[in-house]
């Protein structure tokens, strides 16, 4: 008897760690320089922590088939939850890769350990700030009382219908791009103005090597409307932070429907 409740405590347990690995191997903190160390331990002090206040399906982990299935199940789970707030962090590199080719800074790309690639400058600079204000706004606490939400919503071993919850995430992507490219759009019209300008220019001195200055004004340009545009993009990426909340427990409700 003290044998299977032991068992049943190990799998809880293993379960509980394998929902929440699921969220932070894609949710922001995975896009960070944070050792592999410290993403673990966050998982095991989470896990821990909640380990006490959930209960798991009867019948998971008496045989190997069915704590397989369980394994996946929430492992595909805690990825999908950390894909809705990846998503909502992705809304200012959407914007930064928007702006950046205008700006002259295409070309301007460096790799990104943490990415596996190259991203440019804008865009890793646009992520950290809007992370930071994620961060400012309770973000991580809104995560963290999703993951204890979703311990009581589907209990640990539960199948959950994860593919009842692609419509909203593709709802979600779409949402994502389209905030991200109206974050972008103030800026996008000052430096087509500026290209205009410069077109005008051209065509009134042929002889001005256009293409010298052509990049240090839009460069300058967009730098200064960055900066001038920063409080209204801040408070555009601080709005979607406040729905990280909404749509997490969506994502929960539709995957028990």
């Amino acid at each position: 008897m003290l044998d299977r409740l032991v068992i049943a405590e190990i799998v809880a347990l293993v379960l509980a760690m394998t929902r929440i690995s699921g969220l932070v191997m894609i949710a922001p903190l995975s896009w960070s320089a944070a050792p592999m160390r410290v993403k673990a331990g966050l998982t095991i002090v989470l896990a821990i922590a909640v380990h006490g206040h959930i209960g798991v399906e009867p019948g998971v982990g008496d045989s190997p088939l069915s704590l397989l299935l369980a394994v996946v199940s929430e492992l595909i789970l805690g990825l999908a939850m950390g894909f809705v707030v990846r998503l909502t962090i992705a809304v200012a590199e959407i914007a930064a890769d928007v702006i950046g080719p205008p700006m002259g800074l295409g070309v301007a790309q460096v790799f990104d350990p943490s990415l596996h690639g190259t991203q440019t400058v804008l865009a890793k600079l646009f992520r950290h700030f809007a992370i930071l204000l994620a961060l400012l706004a309770g973000a991580h606490r809104v995560v963290i009382s999703a993951v204890l939400t979703s311990f009581r919503m589907v209990p640990l071993g539960g199948i959950p219908h994860v593919e009842a919850s692609v419509p909203g995430l593709v709802d979600l992507s779409v949402s994502a791009l389209e905030a991200g490219v109206r974050i972008a759009i103030p800026v996008l019209a000052i430096l087509f103005m500026v290209q205009v300008a410069l077109a005008f220019v051209s065509r009134a001195a042929p002889a001005m090597q256009i293409f010298s200055i052509g990049f240090a004004v839009t460069l300058s340009v967009g730098g200064l409307v960055l900066i001038l545009a920063a409080p209204d993009t801040a408070y555009q990426l601080l709005a979607e932070v406040s729905r990280l909340g909404g749509r997490l427990e969506t994502v929960l409700t539709q995957v028990m429907t």
